[in-house]
């Protein structure tokens, strides 16, 4: 299933806890500002238009893997160890432990720290997500400095990639948007500078697509 994008901004103003409107039936209309981690099971992913660096750092996905057999399974577990003292010890002391580790990791894991699992799990959603995503999985693209290529090729690439999957690819515009993206820590300039190519005068960015030769390269250069 895919989410709106007001869904998908109502969902990522709770998670930033941003003052937050709401009323009561027939009372006047307040705001608050939300103070919960929000926890979703689920058995697919669903789909989002929103790919900004800021959506997908809020969001956090743990991959359960074990399957339980029927005859295995207990109804209403949580309502059993609610009632047990000695099983509500042991969560207290699990998530005092989680406390303990935020304290002494200054907060939440960094991407690089997260267990190798849920990573993959994160990265398999957001190419599902995100036709770019799936485009830079397949292709040898690097951020290069020392070489400039033209933006049409690359997006012709990115282009025909998604349409082989039977699937819409977005606009050149949003397309070197989500770029941005995905090289934010590189520093990329999307936008590109214009340089003379025959009797044209393409944008070019310092991309390296594989099987395209870059339009400018410093050779010999230490």
């Amino acid at each position: 299933s895919r989410l709106t994008k007001s869904m998908q901004d109502t969902l990522k103003g709770l998670i930033s806890w941003d003052p937050t409107p709401c009323e009561k039936k027939g009372k006047d209309e307040f705001s608050f500002v939300p103070r919960a981690f929000w926890l979703f099971a689920t058995n697919h992913h669903p789909e989002v238009s929103n790919h900004e660096h800021g959506f997908w750092r809020k969001i956090e996905t743990i991959p359960f893997t074990n399957r339980v057999n029927a005859e295995d399974k207990i109804l209403d577990l949580h309502k059993l160890i609610a009632k047990d003292a000695g099983e509500m010890a042991q969560v207290v002391d699990w998530l005092l432990f989680g406390a303990q580790c935020l304290t002494r990791n200054g907060g939440w894991r960094k991407e690089e720290d997260k267990p190798a699992s849920v990573r993959k799990l994160m990265q398999q959603q957001r190419r599902d997500s995100d036709t770019v995503a799936a485009w830079l999985y397949d292709v040898e693209l690097h951020f290069d400095q020392k070489v400039l290529s033209n933006k049409q090729p690359i997006y012709q690439s990115y282009r025909m990639h998604t349409e082989d999957a039977g699937k819409h690819p977005i606009s050149d515009v949003k397309f070197w948007q989500r770029m941005k993206e995905h090289f934010r820590a590189d520093g990329f300039d999307h936008e590109g500078i214009q340089k003379t190519i025959g009797s044209g005068r393409p944008r070019c960015v310092n991309l390296r697509l594989e099987g395209i030769k870059p339009d400018f390269e410093v050779v010999g250069e230490n």
